[in-house]
């Protein structure tokens, strides 16, 4: 939501390369479609004993970037 957030206001810009600094909405929402699969696929294939630090890793990168996004500002509006 967040994502969506930045790419209606210019005063944020978007610091995920993939996307770019000001992504349409349609291309958000792609992205995170496809990054879901991909995410759920990886947790498929891998190892049993890479699932749990995989998922911490992937959750501590989405946290990070969460919490940034929070700290100047941007809303989270459901």
């Amino acid at each position: 939501m967040q994502t969506r957030e930045i790419s209606r206001n210019p005063n944020y810009y978007e610091q995920n390369n993939i996307l770019g600094s000001h992504p349409t909405i349609q291309e958000v929402d792609r992205y995170f479609a496809v990054t879901a699969i991909a995410h759920l696929g990886i947790s498929y294939i891998i190892p049993v004993e890479y699932r749990v630090p995989f998922q911490y890793i992937s959750i501590g990168v989405e946290f990070g970037a969460v919490a940034h996004n929070y700290s100047i500002g941007v809303s989270a509006r459901f």
